[in-house]
């Protein structure tokens, strides 16, 4: 009876049981992130599980709508933006008056996503479009020196950090 070795796997929470032949590959239909494969160990076929180990996923790395699980229902990915901070160091100007030392001042920039899909329930096209904003800023000071030589102070605004934000789209017919 060699040819007719199995492994059963018995899962004790639902009283279900598999067969697996040697070599065989299984994952419960109740977790999908554990796999079992029948093996020889010490003259015995057993069931020896393996947790499926999913890369780290950050939804808000993502660009909206992208997010996807794999084939096996277990791991979840997406595509991430390039959307950032960008930085540069210029003089602040208004009007006639320019600032004492040069300010660091951040813009975001980079791509988010955009797409335009069938949907059988809507019978017709949904349309995703993200854009690259800032999602967090904050008010700074800079000594500004006028013209005339007047001095005063001047407030700006500084981006923190950027990301991808769903906007609507353009629904052109």
């Amino acid at each position: 009876m060699d040819g007719w070795m199995i492994c059963i796997y018995i899962s004790i929470k639902t009283q279900m049981y598999h067969c697996l032949m040697p070599g065989d590959v299984w994952s419960s239909p109740n977790d999908s992130c554990v796999q079992y494969n029948c093996t020889k160990i010490k003259n015995k076929f057993i069931p020896v599980d393996s947790k499926i180990q999913c890369p780290v996923f950050r939804p808000e790395d993502c660009i909206p709508g992208t997010e996807t699980t794999d084939a096996n229902g277990c791991c979840v990915s997406c595509i991430t933006s390039n959307c950032a901070v960008k930085k540069n160091t210029t003089y602040l100007q208004v009007k006639d008056c320019r600032s004492v030392v040069p300010v660091e001042l951040a813009a975001c920039g980079g791509a988010c996503g955009t797409s335009s899909m069938y949907s059988a329930v809507k019978m017709g096209l949904m349309h995703s479009c993200s854009c690259c904003q800032e999602l967090s800023t904050s008010v700074r000071q800079v000594d500004m020196v006028c013209s005339k030589g007047k001095k005063t102070s001047q407030s700006y605004t500084y981006i923190n950090k950027c990301g991808c934000s769903v906007t609507e789209c353009d629904d052109k017919h």
